[in-house]
């Protein structure tokens, strides 16, 4: 459930930062990866803005690119967001996590190091959701940060 939570907190994100830098992205496609992804596009692409001249745009889009606060959320999608929607998609769409660790349990019930070691894997969950939920303050003071740059 905290997988998913966090998951829909960063799809918001990205519609926010979306309204400001992908205007012109289909509903659909609006969501934090994809958002992150398409901003130099849409940046470049001037048609929305016509009173943003070419010159201009690619002189914002290297201040957008450069900026602390864009390269922490593209570092982020790139890095802790792959890896929470991994483990997302394999507990939404497959098994919730108390039935995971109860199959590999029942698959290493033998191995007591093995045991040991999914024992404080799951353990450790505490700490990981401790540094998403940190990582989604951050990251929204990034996202204020990152609009606070518009001209």
């Amino acid at each position: 459930m905290l997988f998913q939570l966090f998951y829909n907190y960063w799809d918001k994100i990205g519609d926010i930062i979306a309204l400001y830098f992908a205007p012109q992205l289909p509903q659909k496609q609006v969501f934090f990866g994809k958002v992150i992804d398409t901003i130099p596009n849409q940046i470049l692409n001037i048609t929305y803005d016509p009173t943003i001249l070419a010159e201009n745009a690619k002189v914002f889009l290297d201040n957008i690119l450069t900026s602390p606060h864009f390269q922490w959320l593209k570092n982020f999608k790139d890095n802790d967001f792959l890896r929470l929607n991994d483990k997302r998609i394999k507990i939404v769409h497959y098994n919730n996590i108390e039935t995971e660790y109860f199959q590999e349990y029942v698959k290493h019930n033998n191995n007591e190091a093995e045991l040991s070691r999914l024992q404080k894997e799951k353990e450790g969950l505490v700490d990981l959701f401790i540094n998403e939920y940190n990582s989604c303050l951050k990251g929204f003071e990034e996202t204020l940060s990152l609009i606070d740059q518009l001209p």
